[in-house]
């Protein structure tokens, strides 16, 4: 068994202002998220993984004390396409965005990813680190990501059908997975995951 704490990053100015901040917009952990890091005590690990985006780098800093995690560059977030950087409000009126809220999400952002091809690649990212988790002998490990991966990650695994922002998480928040590796690695990933998560990742 193999444990896997999916962390989303601290606090970003985006995040503050409520925009679509995707795989485009490489923007780094704003004061109050550092402040609210540095506050939290999260558990010790072997081994920390991170998305490619500085949001996840510091956090993966500030939470484990890692300079140095392992980059998986699958865990980026998700093209949000022609919302990247824009929030509601600067959004109000554009057609797409109209459609996309009517759809509630479910097709995906326009100009961007679909929710399959996102869903897709965080599971490929997630598949590096248990592999690499495995090659390496370690059973805890965290992954500093964003929330977007972690709501992707959480529907494949609880093969959630009705709500997909069921799995919605704060900033510095996530979940506890415990896996059966010889199950994920024969690709039953919805039968991997050995009980219920856990959201309460920090002390």
């Amino acid at each position: 068994m193999i444990e896997i704490i999916l962390v989303r990053h601290g606090k970003t100015k985006g995040n503050q202002e409520k925009r679509f901040s995707g795989k485009r917009t490489d923007e780094p952990v704003c004061q109050e998220g550092l402040e609210m890091l540095e506050e939290r005590i999260y558990e010790e690990v072997e081994a920390v993984y991170t998305s490619p985006m500085i949001r996840c780098r510091q956090t993966a800093c500030m939470a484990y004390g890692e300079e140095q995690p392992i980059v998986i560059e699958e865990l980026a977030e998700c093209d949000f396409g022609i919302l990247e950087g824009k929030n509601h409000g600067e959004l109000s009126g554009n057609s797409e965005y109209e459609l996309f809220l009517k759809e509630n999400g479910r097709n995906g952002f326009p100009g961007g990813e679909s929710i399959s091809e996102f869903a897709e690649r965080s599971v490929k990212g997630l598949c590096r680190v248990i592999a690499d988790c495995v090659k390496q002998g370690y059973k805890k490990a965290a992954c500093t990501v964003h929330g977007g991966t972690i709501l992707a990650l959480m529907n494949v695994l609880m093969k959630e059908q009705d709500n997909y922002y069921k799995w919605s998480v704060g900033n510095g928040d996530g979940f506890r997975l415990r896996i059966d590796e010889k199950k994920w690695q024969e690709g039953r990933y919805d039968e991997a995951v050995m009980d219920c998560p856990d959201h309460r990742i920090y002390s």
